[in-house]
């Protein structure tokens, strides 16, 4: 995994672990931020106005390329807010299937998957509970609701999109 990769996805970690205002207000900092230093720039170097803009051009392109992430994860935390329920990776091939409560507390179910081929949205082959296992094995939150869940995560990974969502039975 290459270092942007790494970058991001611990971006998009500590987006879910603030939340949504933190994070949002880290945007509108990171935008501020450099807003500032573009100006601070522009009026240090009113003498040199090319060197300036590249200065600023640098600047903007940094900042817009961070504000772009900032408002994918926001994006992500207002769709879990909305639908109340989110895919989320963990490491490797391991992803939770997560459920937001009225009451503020969380119900998670893990899953694996797997990415059959490049594409967007990607194939993949999703291992979870077979359905004689389900009402023995998952937890109680989840019992009788296989096929919600199901329909559930194959609609995050693109299944409604035109992806193929393959599910395989787990022990």
């Amino acid at each position: 995994m290459s270092w942007p990769e790494k970058g991001i996805r611990l971006l998009w970690r500590r987006g879910q672990a603030l939340g949504l205002v933190p994070s949002f207000l880290c945007v509108i900092a990171w935008v501020a931020c450099g807003a500032a230093a573009a100006r601070a720039i522009a009026l240090e170097l009113w003498q040199y106005p090319r060197l300036a803009m590249v200065f600023i051009i640098v600047i903007a392109a940094v900042v817009c390329i961070g504000g772009l992430v900032g408002f994918w994860i926001i994006v992500d935390l207002i769709e879990y807010w909305r639908l109340g329920y989110r895919v989320r990776w963990l490491s490797g091939n391991e992803w939770i299937y997560e459920e937001r409560r009225a009451e503020g507390t969380v119900h998670c179910l893990p899953f694996s998957r797997a990415t059959l081929a490049d594409g967007y949205p990607a194939p993949c082959q999703v291992r979870i509970l077979s359905e004689e296992c389900w009402e023995g094995k998952a937890p109680e939150w989840a019992q009788r609701r296989r096929a919600e869940i199901v329909k559930r995560i194959a609609q995050l990974f693109g299944a409604d999109m035109g992806g193929h969502v393959q599910f395989k039975d787990s022990t």
